[in-house]
């Protein structure tokens, strides 16, 4: 399953990280749930944690739907978190670039 979830992350996810000077590091599949972590410019940034997340995990459950969760181990403080919310919900999304 690690390899097939490479594949997907090969052809749709890191293309696109790298255009933003980031890139994934798989930590593992277990029990149906695939974990990883942003590294490069996207490590650490509240922007991507909130955003690409999510389009990492609709990729991977679009392309193998067998997977029963996808997890980013966060390595965002939760207080600069909560502060990337908070000024996400008052940006347009077109104006959302991560």
């Amino acid at each position: 399953m690690l390899q097939r979830i490479e594949q997907v992350l090969d052809r749709c996810v890191r293309p696109q990280l790298l255009l933003h000077g980031g890139g994934i590091r798989s930590l593992g599949y277990a029990d149906g749930i695939y974990r990883f972590e942003l590294i490069g410019q996207c490590a650490n940034c509240p922007s991507a944690y909130l955003e690409t997340r999510e389009n990492i995990r609709a990729a991977l459950m679009q392309e193998l739907p067998e997977l029963l969760e996808v997890e980013l181990v966060q390595t965002v403080s939760e207080d600069l978190l909560a502060q990337a919310k908070a000024l996400l919900q008052h940006r347009p999304l077109g104006d959302r670039d991560a």
